[in-house]
Parts: structure tokens; C-alpha cells; sequence
């Protein structure tokens, strides 16, 4: 599993993304990387307003085996 902290604007569009945990796999790290920055999130609602925050998104992998 990849953790990516993600800064996400009043629009819902990823502004910052990191890695927070790695898997250990370069590829895999960078395909969860990859993942969040594609996304669209719905914005954190203070009082009504969106605001921009810091979210955690856990992103687990499944291999065949």
C-alpha cells in the first residue's frame, strides 16, 4: 500500500502531491503518484466555503500471484 498526501484547491484539483509511504516498488510508488495527480476531488466544505486542505489517500495494490 502507497499513502499519497495530496494539497487539493477550493476547485478539487491537486495542487501538491507527494509520497507519504512508499510500497518499496519505484513503479508502483510512482503509478499511485500518477493516480492522484489525474484525479478531481470534491473540495473540503468549511462552514459552506471550499477551502484548500492536505489529504491522506491510500492507494493498495493487488498482484496476481
Amino acid at each position: 500500500q502507497a499513502v499519497v498526501r495530496v494539497f487539493i484547491d477550493e476547485r478539487g484539483l491537486p495542487r501538491t502531491v507527494q509520497l507519504a509511504t512508499s510500497t518499496g516498488f519505484a513503479r508502483l510508488d510512482d503509478a499511485a503518484l500518477a493516480a492522484v495527480r489525474n484525479c478531481r476531488f470534491k473540495p473540503y466544505l468549511e462552514s459552506g466555503v471550499a477551502v484548500a486542505a492536505w489529504a491522506n489517500i491510500p492507494i493498495e495494490f493487488e498482484l496476481p500471484t
